[in-house]
């Protein structure tokens, strides 16, 4: 995913930010000069501009202000003043460049830029200033509670639907929550106790320096200025332990990673040196115990940069195919609307935004959720059909070994009567669960891959799979994309009351299916079927055979006939019945 500022990945232009906030007070600490506060008022005011979240890191910068208040800390002065002037000028600064008329309406929207993000900073702000100067005037501390009291209360009052639904988001409050991989918590003391697997985990994320943490949180960094170690301590525990909460977290770390690796070596090298400093060759003992560690460490971290940032192969082919062998579309070459769009579960969004190039439905940030679950629940072909058409969905992406979880499925059914707005919205009331949720046109596709009938759906008329990826013979493609397509028209004259049928085989991937289709026909012996599939197709690991067979009753007299269906008549929906090639009658 790419950041609007200087097309710098995202999440590294959320973490560059942080940290230059949090290192430009290290070194306004020192002296207090005001580049330090500009460099941070910068950082600031770029990063509200950058995350839709930031308020939730800018809480904890004037939490632990107020916390240093409240303890009548020496240092109080520095960081109040310096996190006022920042929080204040970085809020304001946002506050004054947004542009209304580009809101749409959404001034307050929690999962966008708006004036949400940037009022909440200067409220921040405005704290940090209160006790600054509730300090320098000497005013009790129960009379600054109380202003703290009132500015909360009317923050959750002002705010009350945004404050629910971020809280929403960090104790996953709806089942679709549950359901995001990086809102779960890479430590659980119950599956460490039951199984080695969730330490695994854990190691993976972090390496075995991790089981030190204990050690950097709470011996004293002897070597370093309290204000500043208690500082720099404050955020590298509170991000770590955010991290074991929530794994999205790890995140903000990134250098503070090397840090914390740094900082606990060091501490574990003086304790080390301490055992050893009234013995011979002392130094030589610390050093032999402390260099393995490291390269075990070192290995860890070259392991997790050299794997983590790539995808699987069946991937790579997925996107490949898509960008070579799909329509280019507006959006990309030209600041036009796109043509179409491509709909897949909304955790893929991204990348085929990024890699493939085309325009995604829904996306990682949740954008298109009410989109995406409009169309996945849908009864019937034909109003997933007429919702595909309304969105824009040409094509759809499968994956079809990941499990979602049932409450993920059955929530879906909710979204049918909410607003029709971009954004994924959180749901505390309301609820309307799906037991049926089998009989939708998710699994239509993904089990039967729109071929056999299902609950009310029968064989596709209007889409197809152009795409399968490889697999063993005896396992279903992990990656599918489908196409929605107008369908050729067959108009078959034959008997009144009379059954007509229209077959083809399909290779996908190594199996061969048969897609089959019947009709009874009309009082005046009319049937109109409709195909979405045209005939000596070969790519995407998709084959069709050269022609359909067609079989009827004409005149009491069972009627075969062969069809040659083109591609351009399953775009366009032509009506392909005149060209039936009759190949034999019999009583």
């Amino acid at each position: 995913m790419a950041s609007g500022f200087l097309k710098l990945d995202y999440d590294f232009l959320n973490a560059f930010l942080i940290w230059s906030w949090i290192l430009s007070y290290l070194c306004f600490d020192d002296n207090r000069s005001k580049i330090w506060q500009l460099t941070g008022s910068l950082a600031a005011c770029l990063f509200v501009g950058t995350w839709a979240g930031s308020p939730f890191f800018f809480f904890f910068a004037t939490a632990y202000g107020v916390v240093l208040w409240l303890s009548d800390s020496e240092d109080a002065d520095k960081l109040l003043e310096y996190t006022s002037v920042t929080l204040l000028i970085g809020g304001m600064v946002n506050l004054i460049m947004i542009s209304p008329e580009k809101l749409n309406g959404r001034f307050f929207a929690f999962l966008s830029y708006s004036y949400f993000q940037a009022t909440c900073v200067v409220l921040g702000g405005l704290v940090c200033l209160m006790l600054k100067e509730f300090r320098a005037r000497k005013i009790s501390r129960w009379t600054g509670m109380a202003g703290l009291l009132f500015l909360s209360l009317m923050l959750l009052v002002v705010f009350r639907g945004q404050m629910t639904e971020s809280t929403g988001f960090l104790f996953q409050g709806d089942p679709i929550h549950k359901t995001i991989s990086e809102l779960a918590s890479p430590l659980s003391f119950k599956a460490i106790l039951q199984s080695n697997a969730n330490l695994r985990e854990l190691l993976k994320w972090f390496g075995w320096s991790i089981v030190l943490f204990p050690l950097f949180a709470f011996l004293p960094w002897t070597w370093c200025d309290r204000s500043k170690s208690r500082f720099l301590r404050f955020w590298l525990t509170l991000m770590l332990v955010l991290t074991f909460y929530q794994i999205r977290y790890i995140r903000w770390l990134v250098v503070g990673e090397g840090l914390y690796y740094g900082i606990t070596c060091y501490l574990l090298w003086t304790m080390i040196v301490g055992q050893f400093k009234n013995r011979a060759s002392g130094y030589v003992r610390a050093v032999a115990i402390i260099v393995p560690l490291m390269i075990l460490q070192s290995m860890h971290n070259f392991h997790w940069s050299t794997s983590f940032a790539t995808i699987d192969k069946p991937l790579v082919e997925l996107y490949t195919w898509i960008r070579r062998n799909t329509p280019e579309t507006s959006g990309y070459f030209d600041e036009k609307k796109p043509e179409y769009g491509i709909l897949s579960f909304w955790d893929e969004g991204n990348h085929i935004a990024f890699y493939a190039r085309r325009p995604a439905v829904v996306n990682n940030a949740m954008w298109g959720y009410k989109t995406m679950a409009d169309i996945f629940s849908a009864k019937t072909e034909d109003a997933a059909r007429q919702l595909c058409q309304k969105y824009g969905v040409r094509y759809i992406v499968m994956n079809t070994f990941k499990e979602r979880g049932d409450g993920s499925y059955t929530f879906w059914n909710t979204y049918k009567n909410m607003p029709e707005v971009p954004e994924y919205s959180y749901v505390t009331a309301g609820i309307v669960e799906d037991p049926d949720y089998k009989k939708t046109f998710f699994f239509w596709l993904l089990d039967n891959l729109a071929l056999g009938t299902r609950a009310l759906f029968d064989p596709a008329a209007h889409f197809r799979l152009v795409y399968a990826s490889d697999s063993p013979d005896d396992v279903r493609p992990p990656w599918l994309l489908y196409e929605n397509v107008a369908g050729a028209r067959v108009s078959v004259q034959a008997d009144p009351s009379s059954v007509v049928q229209i077959s083809i085989e399909l290779t996908i991937g190594k199996s061969k299916y048969l897609f089959k289709k019947s009709q009874n026909t009309d009082e005046n012996g009319l049937a109109d079927l409709v195909v979405p599939y045209s005939t000596s197709h070969k790519g995407g690991r998709i084959q069709t055979e050269p022609y359909y067979k067609v079989s009827f009753y004409k005149d009491s007299v069972f009627t075969k006939a062969m069809l040659q269906v083109a591609e351009v008549d399953v775009l366009a929906g032509n009506d392909v019945g005149m060209r039936l090639e009759l190949l034999k009658s019999s009583d």
